[in-house]
């Protein structure tokens, strides 16, 4: 299979890329970012012969139905908060949403997220999130 014709393991477009230890063909960012940690890490281990696990691949090729069906699900559950009229409003401020970016961007998105929850709007975003999936105080 050759660069051009490969498919993304994530979306079934075509890929641009290949992870650089097991050549997980993916087409963006995005998709980078859903392919379990061991898929992204680069194993700087000499003794290999090939950077390829093969005990990985089969490990990750048997489980991709049931991530995917789980993600998509999810996916439903995210499109589902994001048409909610609260979060409608919130993602429709611009600096709200860079400030988001940020969080995931940043070197250290939990020290980030920490700064951001004093914030007047990740309040008003945090209590959106928790009454749509119905999480009390007591539970964060």
């Amino acid at each position: 299979m050759t660069a051009t014709d490969a498919i993304c393991v994530v979306c079934q477009k075509p890929a641009k890329y290949k992870t650089p230890t097991t050549q997980v063909s993916y087409c963006s960012v995005a998709c980078y970012r859903q392919l379990p940690r061991s898929e992204k890490k680069v194993e700087l281990n000499s003794n290999r012969e090939s950077g390829f696990d093969a005990s990985f691949s089969t490990t990750y090729e048997s489980s991709q139905s049931v991530t995917w069906e789980a993600d998509e699900e999810k996916e439903e559950q995210f499109r589902q908060l994001a048409q909610t009229p609260a979060m409608q409003e919130l993602l429709q401020d611009r600096i709200f949403c860079q400030e988001l970016q940020n969080i995931v961007t940043s070197t250290n998105p939990l020290e980030r997220l920490q700064q951001m929850r004093t914030h007047h709007k990740f309040a008003q975003f945090e209590q959106a999130v928790f009454q749509f999936f119905h999480i009390t105080d007591d539970q964060v």
